[in-house]
């Protein structure tokens, strides 16, 4: 909204998908990826536009069911909520100090949808890995707790993705510009501190 009220000319469409689009097929302008890895080599011009961490969270009533996770290896005992996506069966962790971490697990709950997943945590379904700044407000409401302080579920990006480098519409430099400016505070996330001596 804060862009469109800047620039009341233009005219954005908005499409969420999974799918990886043929932009120039299609006719898209932008695209706007998360990833892990890097992307693929393309003739697609890429921005990089924010880091997006992902942490493991889950609800207090279901830690309380369950008893306190301390380690990675106990999430193997858990119920777990993942995205559906190739390696769901898989958490690669990693620690504070660098050290690694690779949770197999049996999710209870699989979507393509992080809302559909932060909502399963907060009704004590299970513990899930998500983006830390989509959680702010739980964690706020004592809804959700981050745990296993230190570790990261996933160290992503959110990329932008322009199919031409010249002839670029001002509108969609203007708009890369401003995200790239705006998303970060967005996804800014701080994760709970850590005592190395075993305290948080």
């Amino acid at each position: 909204p804060e862009f469109l009220n800047r620039h009341p000319k233009v005219k954005i469409v908005s499409i969420a998908t999974d799918r990886l689009v043929d932009m120039v097929g299609e006719g898209f302008d932008l695209a706007l990826r998360g990833h892990v890895a890097s992307l693929q080599s393309s003739t697609l011009v890429q921005r990089g536009i924010a880091s997006v961490p992902w942490y493991i969270f889950a609800s207090p009533g279901y830690l309380k069911k369950t008893g306190e996770i301390v380690e990675p290896q106990s999430l193997t005992t858990h119920a777990t909520l993942s995205m559906d996506r190739h390696g769901a069966d898989l958490w690669r962790l990693k620690g504070p100090t660098g050290q690694e971490a690779n949770i197999p697990i049996e999710p209870r709950f699989l979507s393509n949808n992080m809302i559909a997943l932060k909502e399963a945590a907060c009704a004590d379904l299970g513990v899930a890995a998500l983006p830390g700044y989509i959680c702010r407000d739980e964690i706020e409401a004592g809804k959700l707790r981050q745990i296993l302080p230190g570790w990261i579920a996933a160290d992503a990006r959110m990329s932008a993705l322009i199919p031409y480098r010249n002839g670029l519409l001002p509108a969609v430099r203007s708009l890369v510009d401003f995200l790239a400016a705006e998303v970060p505070k967005v996804t800014a996330f701080t994760p709970l501190a850590v005592d190395f001596r075993g305290n948080c």
